[in-house]
């Protein structure tokens, strides 16, 4: 029977870099990835190989998934999941062009990606906590029918979420501005 593994690992929007030279490392370490579901990764026992893990963002369009997996088929990549949007490959590093190993071609499609994760994750999930959460923080606070002592604790409770949420955005922002200065000057990293 073939070892399993299954490792916990939460990463933020911006934190793809991050997360491929994670599974780049598990993988050179003997354990590849067999799939993964949000922040639960499962890795079976391997041979170490010497192994590139990328991720890309990807809108969601009806009817070009296929095409968009076929070209990556196409250029040598393995599909190996696709988490909200994000979809990751994997691909030996043997007999293979350095240039090859990355999935960008220039700079600028770089700079689109991430334009496509603040447009399409990061811009919904700010509106929804603006104008859901933040928004009713007053009529938690004026409401006739809770008690003070529910009041306050709803407060706390709501301060708590608050802070989740600045927490996330703060990390999002540091990720972001760690991937720009990379893009825009490749010796940062």
């Amino acid at each position: 029977m073939t070892e399993r593994m299954t490792k916990f690992r939460y990463f933020t929007l911006f934190d793809y870099d991050i997360e491929e030279k994670w599974l780049t490392e598990m993988h050179a370490s003997g354990w590849k990835l067999v799939s993964a579901r949000l922040t639960l990764y499962t890795f079976e026992r391997c041979e170490p190989e010497n192994v590139v893990y990328k991720l890309d963002f990807r809108e969601a369009k009806d009817g070009d998934r296929e095409s968009y997996l076929a070209m990556f088929r196409e250029y040598g990549w393995e599909f190996m999941y696709e988490i909200n949007n994000y979809c990751c490959f994997r691909r030996s590093v043997r007999d293979t062009d350095e240039k090859e190993l990355d999935i960008f071609s220039d700079r600028q499609s770089r700079i689109d990606m991430m334009k496509r994760i603040i447009r399409w994750r990061l811009l919904p999930v700010l509106l929804i906590f603006l104008g859901g959460f933040l928004a009713n923080i007053p009529n938690c606070l004026q409401a006739p029918h809770i008690s003070s002592i529910a009041s306050h604790i709803l407060v706390v409770v709501w301060g708590i979420i608050a802070l989740l949420y600045l927490f996330i955005f703060i990390r999002c922002y540091v990720g972001y501005s760690c991937n720009m200065n990379r893009i825009e000057d490749p010796a940062v990293s």
